[in-house]
């Protein structure tokens, strides 16, 4: 949890448990692999801005596709007030 919550790890893919008796009763597999190597192999080069820098670009992105109370719990999350 720590490692995704730093971004260091994303998950890149999950499957479901197979032959399982009586309908699904057990997790997903998840499979991880690191942040940059995933953006690699998405062809995301990566960001050399600021934290602040980079914070701004998402929120200028989210205010053309959620609303004022979605933005608020953003930010909130964020931590700008």
């Amino acid at each position: 949890m720590d490692l995704q919550g730093s971004t260091a790890i994303v998950i890149s893919g999950t499957r479901e448990k197979e032959g399982l008796a009586e309908g699904k009763v057990a997790w997903n597999s998840s499979s991880y692999e690191t942040a940059g190597h995933w953006m690699s192999r998405q062809g995301i080069e990566p960001f050399n801005g600021s934290i602040t820098e980079a914070r701004d670009l998402v929120l200028d992105k989210l205010v053309e596709h959620t609303t004022e109370a979605g933005l608020v719990k953003i930010k909130k999350a964020f931590g700008i007030v």
